[in-house]
This record gives C-alpha cells, sequence and structure tokens, in this order.
C-alpha cells in the first residue's frame, strides 16, 4: 500500500513537472514569436523542443532570426501538409513562405499563394506550379502584383477571360500577355484600334485580319511602328494611296508606296502632288484615261507631275490642246512660262506638221525653235 502511494505521488508529480515544462516552452514559445530584439528571440526559441509551438514561431516570428531558428529544429512537422499549408499562405516572413511553397502541389494555396503574395522569390516558385484553368483565370484577374496577372494571363485559354483581361486590366503588361492569346477578331480590331499603349496594339494589329481595321489603324495610329506594320499587312489601295498622301514618315510613305499598284490610286498620288511620290505615281500610270486626267487636273504649282502625265499620253487632240492652252492667258503665246514645260512636252509628241505650222505662226521668237525642231522629226 505504501509502494502504490509512492508510485502514484510520482505519477502526480511527473505530470505537473510536465506540465509546468509545457507551460515554460509555451511562455518561451511566446516571447520568440514577439520579442524584437533578435538575440532574445533566439534565446527563447532555444528553449523551446514542441515541434508545434515550433512550427507556430517558424511561421509567426516578429524577426526573421527567431522564424529561422525555429525552422532548422523542425523535423517531422515540415513533412505535415497543414503546416505547409499555413506557412505557405501566412508566414511572416519569406523565406518561410517560399520554404513551404516549394513543397506544396495543392492548387487551392497556391492560388491564395499567388494571389496575395508579393514577394519575387515566393512568386517565381509558386506560378509554375498553378495549372489549373479555372484557378489561372482567376488569378489573372485578381492578383495583386501584375506580374503574377501577366504570367496567368500567358496560360489561359478562355477567350472571354481573355478579352477582358485584354481590354479592362489596367497595366498595358497584363493586357500584352493577354492579346497574345487572344483570337476573338472582334475584340483584337478593338484593341489594335484604341489600346493606349503602341505594343498592345502592335501585338493586336499583327493578329487582325480585317483590311478594313487594318486601313484605319494605317492612316490614324500615332505611333510610328504601329502605322509601318498596319502597312506591311495592307493590300487596300485606296488606304495604301492614303498612306502615301498623308504620312508624315518617309518609310512608311515608302512601304505603301512600293505596294501600290491600282492605276486609279497611283493617277490620285500624282494629282495631289505634294511629295516626291505623286512624279514617281505619274510615271508609273501608264492607263491613257488616268494620265489625261492627271495633266488635266493636277494644279499647275505642280506642273512637273504634269509633264511626266503627257509623256505617257498619245491622244493627239489632248496633246494639241494642252500645246495651245489658254494662249490668252500666255500673252498670247508670247514666251515661257509656269506651263511652259508642259506646252513643250506637249509640242514633242505631236504628230500633225499643219497644226504645228499653225502653232508656229502663233507664238513668239521663244517657241519658234522647239516648235521647228518637232517639225524636222517629223519629216
Amino acid at each position: 500500500m505504501k509502494t502504490a502511494t509512492i508510485s502514484l505521488a510520482f505519477i502526480i508529480l511527473a505530470i505537473l513537472c510536465a506540465s509546468c515544462s509545457n507551460k515554460k516552452e509555451q511562455e518561451q514559445a511566446e516571447i520568440a514569436i514577439n520579442a524584437t530584439m533578435p538575440d532574445v528571440a533566439i534565446m527563447a526559441v532555444s528553449a523551446v523542443n514542441n515541434e508545434a509551438l515550433l512550427g507556430k514561431i517558424a511561421i509567426a516570428a516578429s524577426t526573421q532570426e527567431a522564424a529561422n531558428a525555429a525552422l532548422k529544429k523542425i523535423n517531422k512537422l515540415t513533412t505535415q501538409q497543414g503546416w505547409l499549408y499555413d506557412a505557405a499562405a501566412n508566414a511572416t516572413h519569406a523565406n518561410i513562405r517560399l520554404f513551404a511553397v516549394e513543397k506544396v502541389d495543392d492548387q487551392a494555396i497556391l492560388t491564395h499563394v499567388v494571389t496575395n503574395d508579393t514577394d519575387e522569390a515566393v512568386l517565381t516558385a509558386a506560378l509554375p506550379k498553378l495549372t489549373d484553368e479555372t484557378l489561372l483565370g482567376a488569378v489573372a484577374k485578381n492578383a495583386k502584383d501584375w506580374r503574377v496577372r501577366a504570367y496567368a494571363a500567358s496560360k489561359v485559354t478562355d477567350q472571354v477571360a481573355l478579352r477582358t483581361l485584354a481590354t479592362r486590366d489596367a497595366k498595358p503588361e497584363v493586357r500584352y500577355a493577354a492579346t497574345n492569346r487572344l483570337v476573338d477578331q472582334a475584340a483584337l480590331s478593338t484593341i489594335a484600334k484604341h489600346d493606349a499603349h503602341e505594343e498592345v496594339r502592335f501585338m493586336a494589329l499583327g493578329k487582325v485580319v480585317d483590311q478594313a481595321v487594318i486601313a484605319d489603324v494605317a492612316r490614324d495610329d500615332r505611333n510610328d511602328n504601329v502605322r509601318a506594320l498596319a502597312v506591311d499587312k495592307l493590300t487596300d489601295q485606296s488606304a495604301l494611296a492614303d498612306v502615301v498622301i498623308r504620312d508624315s514618315v518617309e518609310e512608311i510613305r515608302a512601304k505603301a508606296f512600293q505596294k501600290l499598284s491600282a492605276q486609279a490610286e497611283l493617277a490620285r498620288v500624282a494629282k495631289d502632288g505634294k511629295n516626291n511620290y505623286s512624279m514617281r505615281a505619274a510615271e508609273k500610270v501608264t492607263d491613257e484615261s488616268l494620265a489625261i486626267d492627271i495633266a488635266r487636273n493636277t494644279p499647275e504649282s505642280y506642273i512637273y507631275v504634269v509633264v511626266i502625265a503627257i509623256r505617257n499620253i498619245n491622244d493627239q487632240s489632248f496633246l494639241e490642246q494642252m500645246a495651245a492652252k489658254r494662249i490668252e492667258d500666255y500673252e498670247n503665246f508670247m514666251g515661257p512660262s509656269s506651263y511652259s514645260s508642259a506646252r513643250e512636252a506637249a509640242i514633242n509628241k505631236i504628230a500633225s506638221r499643219a497644226f504645228l505650222t499653225k502653232l508656229l505662226n502663233r507664238c513668239s521668237s521663244y517657241w519658234v525653235p522647239i516648235i521647228k525642231k518637232r517639225i524636222q522629226q517629223l519629216n
């Protein structure tokens, strides 16, 4: 009986000691978590051996040093998914979250991490492990870090989600990533014409097939590179002519002119007369009716274009009209004027000696050698 009483006393004493020890460890754990002085926190960690308490310290410690010290003492706990999930989502210090993320595959936990974490190393570890399409869509929409949204957008295939991201995200990098995955032509057309950032418009335009949209961009986009891409994709001849006439960048006008082949549009460029492409366009107009239109309707201030057009005209009636045009306005054909080069070009293509002889009788000495030379050529 006495022996049994002693044994019971020892058991009670052991329980009390264990209780005191647990309480002491809990107290030390609280110190380790809350202490702001690293030395104090580390000393407290050294007095804790309970893995559950060490796990709490690693997650919640105020100082990096205490968290690291606790993590070093943990063995079995680092393989328990519950603690890893908690650490990945809630640890104060990024290296602890990183440690946990590298061991976690749960898609919901990874989604929480990439949506809310801001540490680059943690995000870099978590993002490639996130593969669920639906969750990626949610991350692309809701993540705080634009880099995360851009990465997620680059993995999404759902066109509705991509359209929303490509048109509504505040960051051009995210809109760019979403646009790169987008195939919806209506959305791409809207982005190509209206996005605020030139690189996003450039990306969208590269995928647009509607020539009307491409033409609008070629005419109106404010960025040289975007307009240049539009011209590369453009086949609409009217729009190409507009670019040649209106664009302020020589390289872009050159691209457009190189693709311009429609005779009517070449004639329109020629008649505009405002840049060096007018002369080159006139040279390429072989349709005589259009060449006549150029010669007849191009302003006289661009007379060099008229001269080139006349070289492509053989209609004798029109050439005779040009040779004698506005005689009264030019002092009865008394000498050179701004129109002289055009008249001379017409004279040199007239085939009627009778008409030239008649013209010779009405002109001044300036025109005599020119007309006589042409008559001699016809003999």
